[in-house]
């Protein structure tokens, strides 16, 4: 599937291409240049989810938010983000350039590219991390990842905050920029 140049609008709005509350999996899709543009506040240019998460072989280019300018996953009973062969490509957020992960239970990621993402504000308590920014997370494990050219205030590539059980492996962080 490819979902292109889908725009959410309003106050508060979450997921420019889809806003999920249960359970998701996505394979061999494309996001591009889709945006969630809220007058107080958006999340999850491409995809906004409160449950499981599965991507596969899918590509995040241009998207667009304040936080999660490709993807946001908050708070849920259960929740799980499982991406392999994912590339995350020039999105940008006030906050987040790729991805943000709050409140949940695991977070895997194999085979990912984050290339040149973005988080634009240019403020310490907003510009988090130019790819990914995971708070509250149980598990994080990350292997055979790349991170280049991502750049934010606080954090190029990684921000994270209360990660219980980490890791990293074989992942390669080139060129990455915390401005502050």
């Amino acid at each position: 599937c490819i979902f292109e140049n889908n725009v959410i609008t309003g106050s508060s709005v979450r997921g420019g291409a889809i806003n999920s509350r249960g359970p998701l999996t996505i394979s061999n899709s494309s996001f591009l240049g889709n945006s969630a543009q809220g007058t107080v506040r958006s999340s999850g240019g491409a995809i906004y989810c409160r449950s499981d998460l599965i991507l596969r072989n899918c590509d995040f280019e241009g998207n667009y938010a304040d936080g999660g300018g490709a993807l946001d996953l908050q708070i849920s009973s259960s929740n799980l983000l499982d991406a392999t062969n994912c590339r995350f490509v020039r999105n940008h957020a006030l906050s987040v350039g790729a991805v943000a992960a709050a409140g949940v239970d695991r977070v895997v990621l194999r085979e990912c590219d984050f290339i040149e993402n973005a988080a634009t504000a240019g403020v310490e308590d907003m510009g988090f991390a130019g790819a990914i920014w995971a708070s509250a997370v149980g598990e994080f494990e990350m292997t055979d990842c790349r991170f280049i050219r991502n750049v934010a205030f606080n954090s190029g590539a990684l921000a994270l905050n209360g990660v219980l059980d980490l890791d990293i492996r074989r992942c390669e962080f080139i060129g990455n920029v915390a401005e502050g």
